[in-house]
């Protein structure tokens, strides 16, 4: 993260000194008596530009904003833990782990829960809207959050962020198609939410994906 000095425009935060000045939004200059790392939630303001922009505006009025560089992206959230930055890279790691943990799950209109049988599931997943469908009885929550927990991740547009796990066996269909993959997606505002994936759709995304 970044905040603003005095005089300097953006200074990284792991390079402040004890007595270097911060401006305050009304003006007021203040100077750095102490440097702590703390590891906390807090609001955040999403910026509509290009990339992963995020602000944090603190107590005392100062304006934060994030590095905008790998370890801001997911990648640098999920990999080489032993290699981050001690001055984000940890605490973006336990960030994003306990995003998953705290995720909310939506049914996101049931329109993946419609089957009452396995044939329904087949034809409603390759007929009408074509929309996959997951098998009677599957408890699609409890498998979508394991896809959270364990899944490859690929970043998707808007800040959504999609896991792929197999889950070893026919869990739904997709396009017709048996389906032992789900794809889940956790959004902005902690929300997760899945379908089943098959074929080339799967393909395509497996290749961009990342390992954790």
């Amino acid at each position: 993260m970044i905040p603003f000095e005095k005089h300097k425009g953006r200074i990284y935060v792991k390079d402040l000194k004890v007595g270097d000045e911060l401006e305050q939004a009304d003006g007021t200059k203040l100077a750095t008596q102490q440097i702590e790392l703390e590891s906390r939630s807090a609001r955040v303001y999403n910026m509509t530009v290009d990339k992963f922009h995020t602000c944090f505006v603190s107590d005392l009025g100062i304006w934060v904003h994030n590095t905008n560089n790998n370890p801001c992206g997911i990648t640098g959230l999920i990999k080489d833990p032993e290699k981050a930055d001690p001055y984000g890279g940890f605490f973006q790691i336990k960030g994003f782990r306990s995003a998953i943990y705290n995720a909310t799950y939506t049914e996101h209109g049931y329109k993946h829960l419609k089957a009452k049988s396995a044939e329904e599931a087949k034809r409603f997943s390759e007929t009408g809207r074509k929309q996959a469908q997951y098998l009677p009885g599957v408890n699609n929550k409890v498998l979508e959050k394991m896809d959270l927990e364990k899944g490859v991740i690929v970043e998707g547009d808007k800040g959504s962020i999609y896991f792929f796990y197999d889950m070893g066996r026919t869990v739904r269909y997709d396009l017709g198609t048996e389906a032992s993959w789900i794809r889940a997606e956790l959004t902005y505002g902690g929300i997760y939410h899945g379908h089943p994936i098959a074929g080339q759709r799967l393909i395509d995304y497996l290749n961009k994906a990342k390992s954790r």
